[in-house]
């Protein structure tokens, strides 16, 4: 990095301690992610998900294989009998948070 960047060799040794220092709570959040990325991708296959069940639907629901396919693969990864999943609904939630957190920030921009 130094060979780029003009970057002061005490900030890139205190950079480098602190690393050590978290590299075992680093290591174990890895080993957490490692089993959860595994815990997901068996409910994948175990629920056959595949490329056709994300193709659209009517949007009222009806007889939509994909969104009941998800549905078990949230209930399988989270260790539940059952799961009444909407992601999109996550989507917009959380576009109205962002809008309604950050609309004043955006308007002072243009103003």
């Amino acid at each position: 990095m130094s060979d780029f960047f003009k970057i002061d060799s005490r900030l890139l040794e205190l950079a480098e301690k602190a690393e050590a220092d978290c590299r075992e709570s680093f290591a174990r959040i890895s080993e957490i992610e490692t089993y959860n990325n595994e815990k997901v991708l068996r409910a994948f296959i175990d629920n056959h998900v595949s490329e056709s069940l994300f193709a659209g639907s009517s949007g009222y629901g009806y007889d939509d294989r994909g969104r009941e396919v998800m549905e078990n693969v949230f209930a399988d990864v989270m260790g539940a009998e059952d799961a009444l999943v909407r992601y999109s609904a996550f989507v917009k939630e959380y576009n109205a948070m962002y809008d309604a957190e950050y609309e004043h920030d955006f308007k002072s921009l243009i103003e």
